[in-house]
């Protein structure tokens, strides 16, 4: 069939296969025509799942903004902890951003009453930016210090950094939000470009 010859390398293992599957029966034309379509759909999910942004602007304004999230979270500056934060967060809440400063500081005074207590939230490297349509995804580390009585316990995390700009401003969810919620629920257009960092458990550090 010396039309097939012409297609490229993946149409040619198609061919193969099909013949495998007696399609010697089809018309040759016809199956030239279902090869380039399907090559044509390959393609396209190709390109569809390897869009990143590589743009260092873009990656230095997310670990920048991420860190303005952690902190405010850290120090209760709740009005920069909304500000940075995804809507879907605020929503969560039942009376919206109302609430998430009250919310945010009986938590942690709960945190405190058991004993634990926050000490710092540094921001770790940023996976690849994820280009879906209007929106970009990047998962960005984070490593927490925190005390537990008289123990310091070390908890590695990661936010999903949200921007429908550019990469001008980010909106973040944390870890613990996503895996509770589940990510499509809320971002139907995250498509898996960039995998789900693993969940890590918490360690305590060994005294010196």
């Amino acid at each position: 069939m010396p039309k097939l010859r012409k297609c490229s390398t993946l149409a040619t293992i198609l061919s193969e296969h099909l013949h495998s599957i007696k399609t010697r029966e089809m018309n040759p034309n016809n199956l030239l025509l279902v090869l380039s379509s399907l090559f044509l759909l390959f393609l396209s999910k190709s390109f569809a799942q390897n869009n990143y942004s590589s743009n260092q602007v873009q990656l230095d304004s997310l670990k920048i903004q991420a860190n303005r999230f952690a902190q405010a979270f850290l120090t209760l500056d709740t009005s920069t902890f909304v500000k940075y934060s995804h809507k879907v967060i605020i929503d969560s809440f039942i009376y919206g951003e109302i609430y998430v400063g009250n919310s945010i500081r009986q938590g942690q005074n709960d945190a405190e009453a058991m004993g634990f207590k926050n000490l710092s939230i540094a921001i770790g490297e940023a996976s690849k930016i994820a280009v879906t349509g209007k929106e970009m995804y990047a998962f960005i580390q984070t490593s927490a210090i925190g005390l537990i009585k008289k123990d310091t316990l070390k908890s590695e995390s990661f936010y999903l950094g949200i921007s429908e700009d550019g990469g001008l401003n980010w909106r973040f969810v944390d870890e613990s939000f996503i895996f509770v919620s589940g990510i499509k629920k809320f971002f139907p257009n995250y498509d898996g470009q960039i995998p789900i960092p693993a969940r890590k458990e918490p360690i305590f550090m060994l005294k010196r």
